[in-house]
């Protein structure tokens, strides 16, 4: 690192439209009235959830719906068949994604990458038992 430059090792979703499409169940549950789900995918309704804007910057990637997922879960108004029948999921998604955070403040590049697999193999469960 440099005396005014800091690096950085993070994990940022490119097309947040492809979490969208991929995850449309858990877009819907993690981010409630917030959007709807179509054949193409979840779709954020823009009066409610804006889209980013320079000076405040809204992210939808997968680890803001990794953790979307895992506050609603807590904080939400779930039914309490939802939460017990995911709650496996969530812990296993819970833990992928510590893991995936602790590799990127440790500047782990290849734990990092197995963990962000795993994330993405865990909403890839989660999404599974809701269709």
């Amino acid at each position: 690192m440099g005396r005014v430059l800091t690096i950085r090792l993070s994990a940022v979703t490119y097309k947040e439209e492809d979490v969208f499409r991929t995850w449309p169940h858990l877009c819907d549950l993690a981010w409630p009235g917030k959007g709807q789900i179509f054949s193409s995918g979840w779709q954020p309704n823009p009066e409610v959830f804006a889209p980013p804007i320079a000076a405040n910057p809204v992210r939808r990637g997968v680890v803001e719906l990794a953790n979307a997922l895992l506050e609603e879960s807590r904080l939400g108004d779930w039914k309490n068949a939802a939460k017990n029948s995911l709650q496996s999921e969530l812990a296993d998604l819970e833990k992928t994604l510590r893991q995936l955070e602790t590799a990127l403040a440790d500047w782990q590049p290849q734990v990092a990458n197995s963990a962000s697999n795993a994330v993405e193999d865990s909403l890839d469960a989660l999404e599974e038992k809701l269709v």
